[in-house]
Parts: C-alpha cells; structure tokens; sequence
C-alpha cells in the first residue's frame, strides 16, 4: 500500500472588505443605512451574508443593504457610481487585483481600514494576509478570509520515478512532464 502525500503550498489567496471613499454625505441612499457590496453573488452565499448582517443589525440597531454583484460587473459599477458620487460604504470579498484597481482609482477609505485594523489589533490577522492588503505601508483594506491551496501526490509514483518532493511550481511541473503517460 502507498502513502499519499500532501503539500500545503505557500499560496494563499486573501479576499479583502474595501472601505470606500463615500461619505454619508455622498451617499444619495443615506438614511442611516450601511450599504455593503459583495461580489459573493451565488444565492448561498448571498443568503448566508444577509443572515450575518440581520443578527449584526438586531445586536447593533444599524441599518445594512446587502447588494450582491457579479465579480466581473464590479469594476463597472464602480467606476459608475464613483463618477455618480454613490459609492457604497463597504465592498466584501474583493480579490486583491480588485483592490490594487480601487486603489489606483482612489476610491479606497485606507484611513478607515487602518483603524479597523488597529482596533481589532494587527495580531489578530495573518501577518501575510495584512501585508498583501497593504501597499507601501499603507493598509488598503481590511483582510477578511483566505485558504490556501494543497496538492496530493503519490510517493510511491514519485519515488519510483526518481522525482523530488513538489514543493515549487517547478518541481510540479517536471513531474507533471515526467509522470504524464498513457492515462
């Protein structure tokens, strides 16, 4: 009988909660209300989220809208509401890539952000997850939830085929090179 083995890679993907740069003055649906985007769009997820925001809502008396959008509508949306001057007060689960846009359109609360950070206090978060929300020192976001990808792999084929551990990219690929056969 084999051993399989496992990798746990050093990639980790970290979604992000933007603040944006919408006041309350800015907001034309003000009304005390909080409104948060989210680009976790799968009716699941969405009911899921509305249910944290409605036990947030009941403890705290706060208002919040939940408005779900497709993750690749939202660069759109947001350019378009940027320019209409109703930015919504929190993004939820922004890529980075999305985030580094937000913030080259200067559209990012990174004051807010830090002191979300701060109160919560920094060593409350993966040290590598804030730092990738942060550009030259500046906290950009607020990190809000990663995983990491692993990889399975057979000793028993690694080993017969004389192949290394694959513990980087390049050790995966030459053995998906060695290893690849006739199913």
């Amino acid at each position: 009988m084999h051993k399989n083995g496992i990798i746990g890679m050093a990639v980790v993907f970290t979604t992000v909660l933007a603040l944006t740069g919408c006041s309350a003055a800015d907001n034309a649906d003000d009304d005390d209300t909080l409104t948060i985007w989210t680009v976790e769009d799968v009716a699941e997820r969405v009911a899921a989220q509305q249910s944290i925001i409605d036990a947030y809502s009941k403890e705290s008396g706060v208002k919040v809208k939940l408005v779900a959008l497709a993750e690749d509508d939202l660069a759109t949306v947001l350019a378009s509401s940027a320019a209409a001057g109703d930015l919504p007060d929190a993004v939820g689960a922004v890529s980075l890539p999305g985030i580094n846009q937000m913030s080259s359109d200067g559209i990012l609360d990174t004051e807010a952000a830090a002191a979300v950070v701060d109160s919560l206090g920094a060593d409350t978060f993966s040290p590598r997850a804030l730092e990738l929300a942060q550009m030259d020192g500046e906290q950009l976001a607020v990190p809000s939830d990663g995983w990491a990808q692993l990889l399975y792999y057979r000793t028993d084929l690694f080993e017969a085929a004389g192949l290394d551990v694959p513990d980087t990219y390049e050790k995966i690929r030459e053995a998906a090179d060695a290893l690849n056969g006739d199913g």
